[in-house]
Order: structure tokens, then C-alpha cells, then sequence
């Protein structure tokens, strides 16, 4: 078994994607990196630490995205179809 530092659901956007994501496409940006553990076992400690920070840097933003993007919806939502929906309520 091959023991893999990473996350395990992948963002798609078509089902062409389903056997693998191509460099070019657009959902890589909401796609997590990974390496294995025995890849890093194999490195000098210097090359895996680096290798583990790259990939830190490299993760934040695939799972800030959505997040970001969630909280902004909310706002929406609470921002113009809350008051709506207490307006149409009170009658």
C-alpha cells in the first residue's frame, strides 16, 4: 500500500476529467497536490522538507477558494433574501 499526503477529493468540472486532469485544465486551480511518503524517504532532508512547503504554499488557495467563495454567498444571501423572506413573512 502506497501511502499518500493529500486530500482525497478532486474538483471536476466534466466527466472527461474523470480519468485524470490535464495540466491545462481550468479545475487544477481548486485541485489539491500531493507526493507519497516513500518519494520523501527517498530525498535528502533538505529536498522533502522543501518539497512539503511547496506543497503547503501550493494547497492553500485550492481549499481558500471555495471557502472564500462560500462566505461571499452568504453574505449574499443574507444580504438579499433574508430581508426579502422576513418581509414577506411579516404580512
Amino acid at each position: 500500500m502506497t501511502h499518500r499526503i493529500g486530500f482525497c477529493c478532486k474538483w471536476i468540472d466534466t466527466p472527461a476529467q474523470v480519468n485524470g486532469i490535464k495540466a491545462t485544465d481550468d479545475c487544477k486551480k481548486y485541485n489539491t497536490g500531493t507526493t507519497t511518503v516513500a518519494w520523501l524517504n527517498r530525498q535528502t532532508k533538505s529536498t522533502a522538507e522543501s518539497k512539503l512547503w511547496s506543497l503547503i504554499k501550493q494547497n492553500i488557495k485550492p481549499v481558500y477558494r471555495p471557502v472564500s467563495i462560500s462566505s461571499i454567498l452568504y453574505f449574499m444571501f443574507t444580504l438579499f433574501a433574508v430581508p426579502s423572506l422576513m418581509h414577506s413573512w411579516a404580512r
